[in-house]
């Protein structure tokens, strides 16, 4: 695992209605999600990247858990993203270090993803680390060091 290219945060969030309008999720629907992990590509906007040479995710989901947060910490569930270690992912990486992508989104309709997005449905599906701090983050809201 590439710590440099890591995000921590949040994709699903449990209690809170949606921006636009969606009921909020129970976390009695998420208890199987943390099953999914490495199987779920990362991607922009809900949509691959497209270049000239092709049409590509930009990473994969590490891992999933459940988060039973005390305020100000949400509930829901937590997610750890490896990007890429291409031209792609690295360029993707730095648009959420400088904070033009700042949050998670889950996709579903036929599609199953995780995205980075400016647009999140959910106000609290946010990203609470990048990089090495995604690691640290991941280890404090979890309880468990995964050994990297």
């Amino acid at each position: 695992m590439n710590t440099d290219l890591l995000v921590c945060g949040f994709t699903v969030v449990f209690d809170e209605p949606s921006e636009d309008g969606r009921p909020p999720d129970r976390r009695e629907e998420y208890d199987w999600f943390p099953s999914f992990a490495d199987t779920l590509p990362v991607r922009v906007n809900h949509l691959p990247v497209i270049t000239s040479s092709g049409v590509y995710d930009v990473g994969r989901v590490s891992h999933f858990a459940i988060v039973d947060g005390p305020p100000p910490i949400p509930s829901g569930v937590l997610c750890l993203v490896e990007l890429d270690d291409n031209d792609i992912g690295r360029s993707v990486f730095e648009a959420v270090a400088c904070g033009e992508l700042w949050a998670l989104s889950l996709g579903g309709n036929g599609k199953a993803e995780i995205s980075l997005t400016d647009r999140p449905a959910f106000t609290n599906c946010r990203l609470v680390g990048w990089g090495a701090d995604a690691l640290g983050a991941w280890e404090l809201l979890t309880g468990a060091a995964l050994g990297v």
